[in-house]
């Protein structure tokens, strides 16, 4: 008869563990054949086995449950650990898997299982763990596990130990019930693509209520197999009259609403309106105003309008320049209703000015502001800003470092975009400029009027004692400390715009994969109001010096609207404008059979469809826009090889598949 495979066990005590910890972790791993007992940090482990026969063993229960059974079959078929997070404390599951936000992303990880439902009670286990029946109680009060492929060597369950406590020691089970709440989503038709983003509203237990324009038509799938609840058919114009028609359809829907979340900038005011007279939370309508006009943003911070000036027209530029008051060269002009950063051009002198206002005037056509506002060009390094914000104090900040685009590299900027390149977490900034930063952010998002909420806010540092350089025989520029510092101490910070809103989907992965914040999420409860849980999920990973490297990347591709068309079979050609990719036709799929060294590394990836106008292009040219997240436990020196590499296989394959040949 063949020897039953043994599982060797260990559980982490409570003294063993930071106090903020909610787990236990019971660590099991197949017996490698004839081994000795293994001591650990943990202490010795207890031999199990199926076979009721051996001393000190039990046989698993038949009525075990059937994941925990398909679990420890996995470890012992990959012969890596197998982790049971066991509670250490009674309570309700803030979330149905946090391991998924917190945890899948580690290099130590191969895998992540949830025992949970959405606000599920929790039963802590009294029974002491140091007998078998003890152990096996603790199997069943699981609430989720982890298999990792290290294989069971002194220090192995060290490594993991460090990791799971650092990144799972936030207060996710809440020690009173939680409420069960429901959110209306505003955004626009074509809602399959947008699904991601309420996704996680799942998890939490809150019902999603999507409010769209268009009528399902016969091909659409129902509601829930969007993550939906319920649909509430609109008009989504958003004119005058828009706040009241959302305020009156969420009257007369049948279910109470908690709270209402349109996270773009045409949604931001009216929803705001609407959830004011709805009396659901809202920062004021006067605060979005401000965040989602870079006009009114601009005078804000320069009330005397010292520095900047806006214009309609061409004409009403050429005035300005045969004026008395003179322009100060560099300068950047911009959609003051802009998105994203479509329409925004630098120009060194007069001529270069005409052209990139002539370029944002065409993207402003297509706005509810016409102006365009011209501004200082600030050469210093620049970066992102991401604010949580809980009644005006900063719960969480961090600095992303954003690369420079072409129109900063180039020395004719004509025509150059100032769409975002890259970006790196965590900043190569030093503290104290770190520092000077959030701060300077943070006073102006209160000054817009906000105190509560998720912030994305785009800044520039003067003076810094970094630059962006390019090292011999690189592609791509990183940041290093200049030669010959500046003699001023001073550091100020130039504020580009407040997005009062989370990061795009990709950046906010970046900032789950390194410190374990999801911004969407946040958006999320701040919008329904569940402040415990909004804070509670605020805490970051601990040991921020220990930290995964993250870099996004995007990349512009030209397409030939003909080979493209397939991959939209139910999309004219004039609605295919920010359509999304399908998964089914991502490139790295097919790049994974010829390049898994650096596709093995890709965290996320997206890919939306653009007219090339909206980027400085000609009409009727389409764009291949791509943007992904690597990521990596090494090095920020490693992540940047991986960026340097990567682009250009990538480029090369949509191009040859889906270019003009």
């Amino acid at each position: 008869m063949a020897e039953q495979t043994r599982l060797h066990i260990w559980l982490n005590l409570p003294d063993n563990q930071d106090l903020v910890s909610q787990f236990h972790n019971l660590y099991i791993a197949p017996k490698v054949r004839n081994s000795g007992p293994l001591e650990t940090s943990l202490g010795p482990g207890v031999w199990i086995s199926d076979n009721e026969s051996q001393s000190e063993a039990s046989q698993l229960k038949k009525d075990q449950d059937s994941a925990i059974a398909a679990l420890l079959q996995q470890c012992i078929a990959q012969e890596g650990l197998c982790i049971f997070q066991v509670p250490r404390v009674s309570g309700f599951a803030g979330h149905a898997n946090p391991w998924a936000f917190r945890v899948a992303d580690c290099a130590l990880v191969s895998s992540t299982k949830s025992f949970l439902s959405p606000l599920q009670e929790i039963t802590a286990p009294s029974d002491s763990t140091n007998t078998l029946e003890g152990i096996f109680k603790a199997l069943d009060a699981s609430i989720g596990a982890i298999i990792s492929p290290l294989k069971i060597r002194n220090g192995a369950i060290d490594k993991l130990e460090f990791e799971l406590t650092r990144r799972l020691s936030f207060p996710f089970i809440s020690p009173e019930p939680i409420r069960k709440r429901r959110i209306c989503f505003l955004t626009w038709s074509r809602i399959a693509a947008k699904r991601a983003a309420w996704a996680n509203a799942k998890a939490l237990g809150i019902e999603v209520v999507v409010m769209s324009s268009g009528a399902w038509s016969e091909d659409d799938k129902p509601p829930h197999e969007y993550m939906m609840d319920g649909y509430i058919e609109m008009d989504m114009t958003t004119d005058d009259g828009f706040w009241r028609r959302i305020a009156d359809a969420i009257k007369a829907y049948p279910d109470p609403i908690d709270g209402l979340w349109g996270p773009w900038d045409p949604f931001m005011v009216p929803a705001a309106m609407a959830a004011r007279d709805l009396g659901v939370y809202t920062p004021e309508p006067e605060a979005f105003s401000i965040s989602t006009n870079k006009y009114r943003t601009r005078q804000m911070l320069d009330p005397d309008e010292k520095d900047f000036f806006t214009v309609q027209s061409l004409k009403e530029l050429e005035s300005r320049l045969q004026s008395t008051k003179s322009v100060n060269f560099p300068v950047v002009c911009k959609p003051v209703a802009g998105l994203s950063s479509w329409g925004v051009y630098r120009a060194n002198n007069a001529p270069q000015l005409r052209d990139a206002v002539q370029k944002s005037l065409i993207v402003s056509q297509e706005l509810p502001d016409l102006r365009v506002v011209v501004e200082p060009y600030i050469d210093g390094p620049e970066v992102d800003c991401n604010i949580v914000l809980f009644r005006g104090q900063a719960l969480y900040t961090e600095i992303v470092d954003d690369f420079p685009c072409s129109a900063d590299l180039a020395e004719d900027p004509t025509g150059k975009l100032f769409t975002e390149s890259q970006a790196a977490v965590p900043s190569r900034l030093p503290e104290n400029e770190q520092r000077a930063i959030t701060d300077e952010v943070v006073s102006a998002v209160r000054k817009m009027g906000f105190d509560t909420g998720v912030f994305h806010c785009e800044a520039r540092i003067c003076n810094s004692s970094m630059e962006y350089t390019f090292t011999k025989g690189a592609t791509i520029p990183d940041l290093e400390p200049i030669a010959k510092p500046k003699i001023s101490e001073d550091t100020p910070v130039y504020l580009h715009e407040v997005n009062a809103r989370m990061p795009g989907p990709m950046s906010s992965a970046s900032s789950i994969i390194a410190r374990g914040m999801d911004f969407w999420m946040l958006g999320v409860l701040c919008a329904v109001g569940d402040w415990s849980r909004y804070e509670a999920f605020s805490v970051p990973f601990l040991h921020p010096e220990v930290t995964d490297h993250t870099w996004l990347i995007n990349c512009i591709v030209p397409v030939d609207l003909d080979r493209i068309k397939p991959l939209f079979p139910d999309h004219p050609a004039d609605q295919l404008a920010h359509q999304a990719v399908d998964s089914s036709y991502s490139p790295i799929l097919e790049l994974a059979k010829t390049h898994p060294h650096l596709t093995k590394h890709v965290a996320r990836h997206h890919v939306y469809i653009e007219p090339a106008t909206r980027l400085g292009g000609k009409e009727g040219d389409w764009l291949w826009t791509m943007c992904m997240v690597f990521h990596t436990p090494h090095s920020r020196e490693h992540a940047f090889q991986l960026a340097q590499e990567f682009p250009e296989v990538y480029e090369a394959f949509v191009s040859d598949r889906y270019g003009h040949g």
